[in-house]
């Protein structure tokens, strides 16, 4: 068994700690925007890229392993100027999301 208990010497060791961690947790702070095929990929990152909004991505297997699907994420408060592409690119119109 591992002990996680972490003790500071003051607030701001602390603080900094707790956000190094957050920062460092690749799931903590992004947000998923968009589930995509092969040909929706580009049209999605040139969009993010003209917004000035970094993204994060990854492929999953969707239908199988003949049919992955990119997982693309934005971090932190960029996903104030990405809420509008959760509804283009997720799969909500299909109703699995």
């Amino acid at each position: 068994m591992r002990n996680n208990l972490h003790y500071f010497q003051t607030e701001s060791e602390a603080v900094a700690y707790a956000f190094a961690a957050i920062i460092n947790d690749k799931t903590a702070n992004r947000y998923l925007i968009g589930l995509v095929t092969a040909a929706q990929e580009q049209v999605l990152f040139t969009e993010l890229d003209a917004r000035g909004i970094s993204y994060w991505k990854d492929e999953i297997p969707f239908d199988g392993l003949h049919d992955p699907r990119t997982r693309v994420f934005v971090f932190g408060c960029d996903i104030r100027q990405a809420l509008d592409f959760h509804e283009t690119y997720c799969l909500k119109r299909t109703g699995i999301v």
